[in-house]
C-alpha cells in the first residue's frame, strides 16, 4: 500500500481479489473512494495478483502485478494509462513484488526472481537497473548442471539421469551410460513453477529405480544416489524424511540435499541429508559455489571406484593372464586413497579373484620400514628420510624457505604418518593410507628383471636398457 504526497489518499493492492482499492484519509478515519475491476486477467487495467502500489506527485498510481510480470499505471481516477514489462529472465520481469515512487517522481519496482530493482520515469521508460544481470537461480542451476555433465572426470565414473519436480514431476532423462549427453540438452526445458512437492518426486524416483526401468542395473550392488537441488521449502517434510529413509534402507539409494541461494542453513536440508545417508547438506549461495558443491557430491557418490586410468592386461600363457587396475577414493580436503589391484583374467574375459592390492601391501608396512628412494641425494635405497632433511629441503621447496619442522612433516606424511591430523582425532603419530591416487596415469607392466640387480660391466645393451627403465616404473614385487 502507499499514501499520496498530500497525505489524504491511501491505495491498497488486494492480492486475493485482484483489484486496487483507494481510500480517503481524514484524521484517524478511512473512507472508501474507488477501486479497479476485480477480474483476474492479463488484460490492460486488470491484475494477476497485485502486490504493491505507489503514488507520483500528480496522483497517478503505479501497481506491481506479480503473475502478470508487469507494472501498470493508472490516473487519479483509477483509469488505466500504460504498462511496462513481460515475463523475462533478463530485461523484463519475473514476479515484480514491491513498488515505490520517490519525491523526484522516480518509480522503483523490485524484480523478485531476477534479483534486480528497476527504475522508471513516470512514462514507464526504464532508466536504470540495479543488481540482476546473472539470470535466475534456475538459469544458474542449468549452467552448472551442463558443466557437470560435460566433465569427463565425473561422467566416466557414473551414469546420469535427470528428474524435474515442480509443476511437472517426470523423469526427463533415464539413467544410462549416455545419460550425461542427454541431460545437457534436456535441462534447458526445465522451468520453475507450481510448488515443491518433494514427497511426490521421491515416490516417482523410487518407482523408477525399482520397476527395472534402468538398463543393466542392480540396486543391491550398485552405488545409487539422488541429488536433490532446491531453493526453498518443500511441503510434507515428515513424509519426505520417511520416503528418504525407505529409499536408503530398503533400496540402497542415498540422497544428497543441496540448498541453493537460501540465505543460510535450513534444518529441513540437514534432516534430509541425515535420512539420505550423506550426513551433511550442501549449501551454495551462487553459481560458482553450486558447481563446487555438486562436483563434490558426485565425487563422493562415485568414490571407492573412481578410476581415470586404462587397465593394463598381461596376457601370457607362461605367466598367467592378469589384469591390473588402479582406483582411488575421493575425499574433500583430505588424502585421496589409492588402490592398485591385480586380478586373475578369466578365459571368458571377466575379472577373477583379486591376487593382491598394492595399497594393502603398503599399509601392512610401518612408515619407518618403507624403502623410499629419490635421485641425487645418495645411493642408499632408502634416502627419503628426515635424516636427509637438509639435502631434500631445496628439492621439495624450490622457491620457498620452509622451517625444518615443515620439511620433516612433509617427509613423514609421504612415508605414511598422519602428521597433519587428517581425521581430527588429535593423534599426529598414527599411520595413514600409504598409496596415493594414481590419477590420469598409464599403467605399465614391467615384471621381474631378467638380469642381476648389481652393477656388472659385462651387461649387454639390452640389460642396460632395463637398468634405465627400472627407474621409471614400479615393478611387481618391489613396491615398498
Amino acid at each position: 500500500m502507499s499514501i499520496n504526497p498530500a497525505g489524504n489518499r491511501l491505495a491498497i493492492a488486494d492480492y486475493n481479489k485482484n483489484h486496487v482499492v483507494e481510500f480517503s484519509i481524514s484524521g484517524d478515519w478511512l473512507a472508501y473512494t474507488q477501486k479497479t475491476s476485480s477480474t483476474y486477467s492479463s488484460g490492460n487495467g486488470y491484475f494477476q495478483r497485485p502486490t504493491d502500489t505507489g503514488y507520483d506527485i500528480s496522483g497517478n498510481i503505479y501497481v506491481s502485478d506479480l503473475y502478470g510480470h508487469r507494472v501498470q499505471k493508472f490516473n487519479s481516477s483509477l483509469v488505466y494509462q500504460s504498462k511496462v514489462g513481460s515475463y523475462s529472465t533478463s530485461s523484463g520481469f519475473r514476479y515484480p513484488y514491491g513498488m515505490h515512487v520517490d519525491s523526484n517522481n522516480k518509480v522503483y519496482a523490485t524484480d523478485f526472481y531476477n534479483y534486480a530493482v528497476r527504475q522508471y520515469d513516470t512514462s514507464l521508460v526504464e532508466q536504470n537497473t540495479y543488481g540482476g544481470g546473472g539470470g535466475t537461480r534456475l538459469d544458474a542451476a542449468k549452467k552448472v548442471i551442463k558443466k557437470i555433465v560435460s566433465n569427463t572426470d565425473l561422467t566416466s565414473g557414473a551414469n546420469f539421469g535427470l528428474m524435474e519436480w515442480g509443476t511437472r514431476h517426470n523423469i526427463r532423462v533415464k539413467i544410462s551410460d549416455t545419460g550425461a549427453k542427454q541431460v545437457y540438452t534436456s535441462v534447458d526445458g526445465v522451468y520453475a513453477s507450481g510448488g515443491t512437492d518433494l514427497n511426490r518426486a521421491l515416490g516417482i524416483a523410487r518407482n523408477y529405480f525399482t520397476s527395472n526401468q534402468v538398463a543393466n542395473w542392480n540396486l543391491t550392488c550398485s552405488l545409487n544416489y539422488l541429488i536433490v537441488i532446491s531453493d526453498g521449502y518443500w511441503s510434507s517434510h515428515s513424509s519426505v524424511i520417511s520416503a528418504t529413509n525407505q529409499l536408503r534402507q530398503a533400496h540402497n539409494i542415498k540422497t544428497f540435499a543441496v540448498g541453493f541461494a537460501l540465505g543460510g542453513a535450513n534444518s529441513n536440508y540437514s534432516s534430509l541429508a541425515t535420512a539420505g545417508g550423506t550426513n551433511k547438506p550442501l549449501y551454495a549461495s551462487n553459481e560458482t559455489e553450486l558447481l563446487q558443491k555438486l562436483t563434490d557430491a558426485i565425487k563422493q557418490a562415485i568414490s571407492g571406484r573412481l578410476t581415470f586410468t586404462t587397465p593394463a592386461v598381461m596376457s601370457d600363457v607362461t605367466k598367467g593372464n592378469f589384469v591390473y587396475q588402479s582406483t582411488f577414493e575421493y575425499a574433500r580436503d583430505m588424502q585421496w586413497k589409492g588402490s592398485l589391484k591385480k586380478y586373475k583374467l578369466n578365459s571368458n574375459g571377466s575379472f577373477g579373484a583379486v591376487q593382491w592390492d598394492a595399497g594393502d601391501k603398503l599399509n601392512s608396512k610401518s612408515a619407518s620400514s618403507r624403502n623410499i628412494w629419490t635421485p641425487e641425494i645418495n645411493t642408499n635405497i632408502n634416502n627419503f628420510t628426515t635424516s636427509n632433511r637438509d639435502a631434500l629441503k631445496s628439492r621439495m621447496f624450490p622457491s620457498q624457505s620452509p622451517t625444518n619442522t615443515e620439511v620433516e612433516n612433509l617427509i613423514n606424511f609421504i612415508r605414511g604418518v598422519d602428521v597433519y591430523d587428517q581425521d581430527g582425532d588429535g593423534n599426529k603419530t598414527e599411520s595413514i593410507h600409504k598409496l596415493a591416487d594414481i590419477y590420469h596415469s598409464e599403467l605399465v607392466i614391467v615384471g621381474k628383471p631378467e638380469a642381476p640387480a648389481n652393477d656388472d660391466p659385462s651387461w649387454s645393451d639390452e640389460d642396460c636398457l632395463w637398468q634405465a627403465g627400472c627407474r621409471s616404473y614400479i615393478m611387481e614385487g618391489v613396491c615398498s
